[in-house]
């Protein structure tokens, strides 16, 4: 059972409609949660939650999180996860629409997902690339209108990161990073 849901969790983040979304994007979510781990309380549950958060990955639809909380709860029941840790798996899922949570585990989660706004530049700009690639079938107007209110709504948070370890960690990179973001998105208009 587990070699049939690994191969279905590679399947679906290997997907040609991912360029960002993909395994790779997994990966560095686990590799940032691995160095936080004696922080985390339940950490098998929070990797759970890295592998399924973007499991439903689809920028034409604006319920993926829900789909990929219900994807997960199918398959950890098919392990026999406890209905506890699933639940929690669930919310930490969910938690990935809003970037909201008071959940100390979830807000590693969290901030390990959006790791990749404090990486170097050129890491960075390759992301960008890669974030159009998915939103490729949106016209340049409609996608720089919808980055930037996505930026707009980082930028005028308190903090990016809700811990303090990616806080010291990516905070000041990932706020320039988002302002020169913004900046080449305004030009190209």
């Amino acid at each position: 059972m587990i070699t049939e849901l690994w191969t279905e969790i590679i399947a679906f983040y290997n997907q040609k409609n991912r360029s960002y979304h993909n395994f790779e994007h997994i990966n560095n979510v686990i590799s940032e949660l691995l160095l936080t781990k004696e922080k985390i309380i339940d950490f098998d549950g929070i990797i759970f939650s890295a592998f399924y958060h973007d499991i439903i990955y689809n920028v034409n639809n604006n319920n993926n999180e829900e789909l990929s909380a219900i994807f997960a709860e199918k398959s950890l029941k098919k392990l026999n996860i406890k209905n506890s840790q699933i639940e929690q798996c669930k919310k930490q899922i969910l938690a990935t629409k809003t970037h909201n949570s008071l959940n100390q585990d979830t807000n590693y989660l969290l901030d390990a997902d959006l790791s990749i706004l404090g990486k170097d530049k050129e890491i960075y700009s390759e992301y960008m690339k890669n974030i159009r690639k998915e939103y490729s079938t949106f016209s340049d107007e409609q996608f720089n209108t919808g980055r930037k209110k996505v930026i707009q709504n980082f930028i005028n948070k308190t903090h990016i990161y809700k811990t303090h370890f990616f806080r010291k960690k990516y905070e000041k990179i990932a706020i320039i990073n988002l302002k020169n973001e913004y900046y080449e998105l305004n030009k190209s208009i």
